[in-house]
């Protein structure tokens, strides 16, 4: 009778380990999606702040009148800044 109670709980008990490493596992990914939804969100919040400096850098070069001579440096340094904010929205959109 002993030996049908020990093979009768050896299953149970490793159901039992077995339902503890999945609870342990579910856990885990939850965390991991929470640490990924964090970093996510760190990361739109900084590609936003860049978005606002290029916006505020086009709109500033944009009221100024740039007096160019005839290295034309003025007229380069808006082209710069745009090129910087097209890359920027490209760079966003191809990750």
């Amino acid at each position: 009778m002993a030996g049908v109670r020990i093979s009768v709980s050896l299953p149970q008990m490793k159901i039992e380990e077995q339902e503890t490493a999945l609870k342990e596992l579910e856990a885990s990914l939850q965390r991991s999606a929470m640490e990924l939804d964090r970093r996510l969100t760190t990361q739109q919040q900084e590609y936003e702040k860049k978005v606002q400096v290029l916006m505020r850098q086009l709109a500033e070069a944009d009221a100024k009148t740039p007096a160019t001579g005839p290295s034309g440096d003025a007229a380069a340094s808006d082209k710069d800044i745009k090129l910087d904010f097209i890359w920027l929205l490209l760079g966003w959109r191809l990750c």
